[in-house]
């Protein structure tokens, strides 16, 4: 049990969906910027309200509705309790080094948490590849919410997250390299490709993967919206860019 808890933190949302659903569970250094700059509204968006659907999936890739599970969840906790509760035991135990650079890589923990504190505030929605290798994450939040951190990858070259379960613990270095990413409509873009460098378990010494694993990770900011994509797993720059264009143009023509 305490394997399958310490894996949970690395897990994406919909991977985590399974878990919980049982019970128990460089280049430039300063944040792309687009040439054109959005004006905010009269009446500010909703993240619900604007949160990308089934007709948004990439090819290849289908939609799962996060939201509709909490939901659903709520109702199983008010008669079964113990999913959210597994939950936050698990963020407890998990840690980023430096703090800020966690922002770069959230993980479905993170992800299930912000949408049940703040509904209102928050929407995401997932995106499966067909060989269940890959998971891509849109969130969007509510500009000045506290949610809504812009963090220069330029700034994490190299960072740590570690999670902790009982006695078991397991530390996994990162290699942020930020890539270029012009998205029309948004502000404040950044883009990153996260690389796992060294991992460690139970403080044992630091090895090298075998396989190279790598994570993309993208946010900006749209009309009082900041949104944030992140595939887990295998994904090309251009789905994860697209998604972002698909999500600006959500926003603006709300």
């Amino acid at each position: 049990m305490k394997l399958k808890l310490l894996s949970a933190v690395t897990l994406t949302t919909t991977a985590l969906l399974g878990l919980a659903a049982c019970g128990n569970q460089g280049q430039d250094a300063t944040p792309n910027a687009t040439p054109e700059t959005s004006t905010t509204p009269a009446t500010p968006a909703e993240p619900a309200a604007v949160a990308l659907g089934g007709e948004d999936a990439p090819a290849g890739y289908t939609f799962s509705d996060i939201g509709a599970f909490l939901e659903n969840q709520a109702v199983a906790d008010e008669n079964a309790g113990g999913t959210f509760d597994e939950l936050y035991r698990v963020a407890e135990g998990t840690s980023t080094t430096p703090e800020h650079c966690g922002v770069l890589l959230p993980t479905a923990v993170d992800t299930l948490l912000t949408l049940h504190e703040h509904p209102t505030d928050a929407a995401a929605v997932d995106y499966v590849s067909e060989d269940n290798a890959t998971i891509i994450t849109v969130m969007a939040t509510t500009a000045g919410s506290g949610l809504d951190d812009v963090v220069d990858p330029a700034e994490c070259g190299q960072f740590t997250r570690t999670s902790q379960v009982g006695d078991s613990s397991r530390s996994v270095i990162y290699e942020s390299v930020p890539r270029e990413a012009m998205i029309e409509g948004a502000d404040d873009v950044t883009a990153t490709r996260l690389t796992t460098v060294g991992v460690s378990l139970d403080g044992e010494a630091t090895v090298t993967p075998d396989v190279e694993e790598s994570e993309l990770s993208l946010s900006g900011t749209t009309d009082g919206i900041r949104f944030r994509i992140h595939a887990s797993g295998p994904a090309e720059e251009q789905v994860i860019d697209d998604l972002a264009r698909l999500q600006v143009d959500k926003i603006r023509n709300r």
